[in-house]
């Protein structure tokens, strides 16, 4: 995500506090250097005035920016707050359109995201935090005498780069342990898989010296990259002694030539030229941090640019009801998955509150032909042709209900798992309950009936039957029941059919279940699909 985008989200004015409280937390270290240096003016002779005066200054100077370091992280969290609703919403809305699979997308919310506030968000505000610090300290140095300020931050700089000049070395001896780590857990992988093969034929000596061979390489080379930090931590530390000592003799001498030099002075760029150093130094090390979250930053970047339809902002109901169909037809139409022939050369025609049951073996591509009439699939070959009273339309895919075995009931009321939070009536939804008997089974207020661990507090038929008032709810013409009396057991499963047959939909079911007498009692019409062919079953 660029920065652009994240600058677009944070208000301005919380953009212009933000850079004030940062600029005045960024001068503490100069105010220690300050404060601290100043003290050696002080001596025996200095009067309790003078000292009063100096801890009233300091003691408001601190409070002022330790103030200014509490606001700022203030409004550091609200920023942060901001840009996670902000994002975080949209890539629910962006990724629950583009169905991406619902671990990754979790995992994205609850691990990739945090990531990057802790990664990207956070150290991009401790970047020019650091960076404030640095100009700011450099200002001061600078400023109380330009030579020996400059000489100061000249001998500090190698403290930066010692560890970068190194890496090499470091990475060469880290990767080392970590390919000779790797053959030992290999070895110990080996040693534990065939343990019963080496005890029973007393083989365990060999293999054990092979063991302790490759553990000897493993911690020698451990030994070597641990020995390497510490060898790069004592050039840090010899360099420092250089650093301090070869600057303050410089200081040391000016003082005694009669330059405007004092101890004061030596001692406050000695502490502020700490402060231009570490905080260049973590900004360093911020960059390479972040450049951690690239990939992660990239993906979810692609995601949230796409573009999504059908979305409502408002949450409203669209009251331009489609126009009712009147028949859906095939114009011999073909489709395969490769060198699979789902339907070859096909025709078939639904009217008006049809009662169809598609039958045919397993696999043979039933639930192929629902996504081909809700156009998720279009066939190779051919049309299939929707028309209502005026002659042919467009295909609407809310036309259709698709209702599966095991339908999927949220942690919430039946209110809400009927109009799924969208604006309707009370009336309606207690019609629609009662159109599929679950009225008087969830107590006396039904619609506050609370369902819990995806509806394992309803039995399988009561959640079958709840997605059928889903359906009736949203007023759909074709009801497409997908093996929905699978799971379901024998009175369930009747009195779901027995529904299904009665209600005044469209109603095309898929189930191995119901026989043929038993579809002709209901007054099913029988589809059988078999070899690419779909033929009405007329066979009693």
């Amino acid at each position: 995500m660029s920065l652009k985008k994240i600058i677009s989200i944070i208000p301005k004015k919380l953009l212009l506090l933000l850079f004030i409280t940062l600029s005045i937390s960024s001068l503490e270290g100069i105010a220690n250097s300050a404060i601290i240096g100043y003290l050696p003016n002080f001596s025996k002779n200095s009067s309790w005035v003078k000292f009063a005066n100096f801890v009233s200054i300091s003691v408001f100077t601190y409070i002022l920016i330790y103030m200014s370091i509490w606001l700022f992280s203030k409004i550091q969290n609200k920023i942060i707050y901001l840009l996670n609703t902000n994002l975080k919403s949209e890539y629910i809305k962006k990724a629950t359109f583009k169905k991406i699979n619902t671990n990754k997308e979790i995992s994205t919310l609850i691990n990739d995201f945090k990531l990057i506030e802790t990664n990207y968000f956070n150290l991009l505000i401790q970047i020019v935090s650091d960076f404030c610090m640095a100009a700011f300290s450099t200002f001061f140095v600078l400023k109380l005498n330009l030579l020996l300020g400059t000489v100061f931050i000249i001998f500090a700089i190698p403290q930066i780069f010692i560890p970068n000049i190194f890496q090499p070395i470091l990475l060469r001896r880290s990767a080392k342990w970590s390919n000779n780590n790797s053959d030992f857990v290999e070895k110990i992988r080996d040693l534990m898989g065939g343990r019963d093969t080496v005890l029973r034929y007393c083989a365990f000596a060999p293999a054990f010296k092979k063991i302790k061979e490759q553990l000897s390489v493993t911690e020698r080379s451990y030994q070597k990259m641990n020995n390497s930090k510490i060898d790069v931590q004592l050039i840090s530390w010899i360099w420092s002694i250089i650093a301090l000592f070869v600057p303050a003799a410089l200081g040391f001498f000016l003082m005694n030539t009669g330059k405007p030099v004092t101890i004061s002075i030596i001692l406050s760029i000695y502490l502020a030229s700490g402060q231009v150093m570490q905080p260049l130094r973590e900004a360093i090390n911020d960059f390479a941090s972040i450049k951690t979250t690239k990939m992660i930053r990239k993906t979810i970047e692609q995601t949230l640019a796409s573009e999504i339809d059908q979305f409502d902002e408002k949450f409203e109901i669209n009251t331009n009801t489609s126009p009712i169909l009147k028949k859906i037809y095939s114009n011999d139409i073909t489709f395969s998955f490769g060198n699979k022939i789902i339907l070859k050369n096909a025709m078939f025609t639904i009217n008006q509150n049809d009662k169809i049951l598609l039958t045919g073996a397993s696999g043979i591509g039933k639930s192929t032909v629902f996504n081909l009439l809700m156009g998720s699939l279009k066939p190779s070959k051919g049309k299939i042709i929707y028309t209502t009273k005026d002659g042919e339309t467009a295909l609407d895919p809310n036309d259709f209900a698709l209702i599966q075995q095991d339908p999927y009931i949220f942690n919430d009321t039946i209110r809400y798992n009927l109009g799924l939070g969208l604006r309707f009536s009370d009336q309606i939804l207690e019609s629609c309950l009662k159109e599929v008997n679950l009225d008087k089974e969830l107590g006396s207020k039904p619609l506050d009936y609370v369902c819990k661990d995806g509806g394992n507090n309803l039995s399988g038929g009561q959640r079958a039957r709840l997605e059928i008032a889903r359906a009736l709810v949203f007023d759909r013409q074709i009801i497409l029941a997908d093996e929905i009396d699978a799971n379901l057991d024998p009175q369930n499963a009747v009195q779901i059919d027995n529904l299904l047959a009665n209600i005044d939909k469209t109603v095309i079911m898929i189930s191995h279940h119901i026989n043929s007498q038993q579809a002709q009692d209901l007054g099913y019409k029988q589809w059988l699909l078999t070899d690419g062919k779909l033929k009405e079953n007329t066979s009693n």
